[in-house]
């Protein structure tokens, strides 16, 4: 496909942005700018001065969304795209060095040749609900380990000091979750679709804001796409007359850890849910199979109340 503008990739670091401009003949200009304030400005006005319409970078853990919202600002798409899709598509063209510099030719390689969508941002609101509800699991996760710590001491001391770490750390979370219970209640549209969401049996506080800050889409897109960003869409593996075993990979690992946390207790009393668990195991599926089979469920039923913006109605027994 013949390029009509040039497409750019760029290597997001802490201090520096190295860039790589494609054009149609297939032509790399590279540069390298630092990822201030004034290196941004420099980086958008020369990539509109050599008529960039596409920005194909990775995600890095939130280094890249400065970077995106300047360009966003300046009217430029950004395609934020997997690492991991990125390091195959590497592999696949034999490029096995790696550099700042050789990844910013590998976006604008990767965008000329697969045409990655433009990733929308969500508005400051959503991002920080999102930082905090990651703050709030980050939390949760270094309790569980100091809870672990002190089963396994013996000492007096250290076992006084993981008590006092893990009230720091209670005290911690509870200040997270008022401040997200804070930022949704502020915010109508979200509020509505938190109360949609935790009317769903088995969904409860901290997995609809994780719903909210992971999966915004709900709602919006098909339910087998929200099930892909979920990372709990079965894909085929046929080939010819063989019939291959249904697996699930990729998606977003924080709401899916989250979600399948919760339904291995919320199957069992909503009664969309536990009569299609109950199939499943009858059939000789396994545990987490049946659970992975109601998630998918819920992520459909969650879409379509979403879409109507109608609460849950629960019934006795599964149509």
């Amino acid at each position: 496909m013949t390029l009509t503008h040039p497409i750019a990739g760029i290597d997001v670091a802490k201090h520096s942005l190295d860039i790589a401009l494609l054009d149609a003949e297939q032509n790399c200009a590279s540069s390298t700018l630092a990822s201030d304030e004034e290196g941004l400005k420099n980086l958008t006005g020369w990539l509109k001065t050599k008529g960039v319409r596409l920005v194909v970078l990775e995600a890095t853990g939130g280094l890249e969304v400065g970077v995106m919202l300047a360009l966003e600002a300046e009217g430029l798409d950004v395609a934020r795209i997997n690492p991991q899709r990125v390091r195959e598509f590497a592999k696949s063209l034999g490029w096995l060095a790696k550099t700042d510099r050789i990844d910013a030719r590998l976006l604008a390689l990767y965008g000329e040749r697969v045409r990655p969508r433009p990733t929308p941002l969500t508005n400051e609101k959503h991002r920080r609900l999102k930082e905090l509800v990651a703050r709030r699991k980050q939390l949760v996760d270094a309790r569980a380990k100091e809870k672990t710590r002190g089963h396994q001491c013996s000492d007096d001391l250290v076992r006084a000091s993981i008590l006092d770490l893990i009230a720091h750390l209670n005290a911690q979370i509870r200040s997270m979750e008022s401040a997200i219970d804070k930022l949704v209640d502020d915010e109508p549209d979200l509020a509505h679709k938190r109360r949609i969401v935790r009317s769903f049996g088995g969904v409860g506080a901290q997995s609809a804001n994780a719903i909210l800050a992971y999966l915004p889409e709900l709602g919006v897109i098909n339910h087998k796409k929200a099930s892909a960003l979920v990372g709990v869409a079965p894909f085929a593996d046929d080939s010819a007359a063989r019939s291959g075993r249904r697996t699930t990979a990729g998606g977003r690992a924080e709401l899916r850890q989250m979600l399948y946390m919760a339904m291995q207790a919320g199957y069992r009393s909503n009664p969309h849910l536990k009569p299609l668990y109950q199939r499943l195991r009858e059939r000789g599926r396994s545990h987490k199979c049946a659970l992975i089979a109601c998630l998918n469920k819920m992520i459909k039923i969650l879409t379509a109340m979403l879409k109507t913006g109608t609460m849950f109605m629960p019934r006795s027994t599964e149509a």
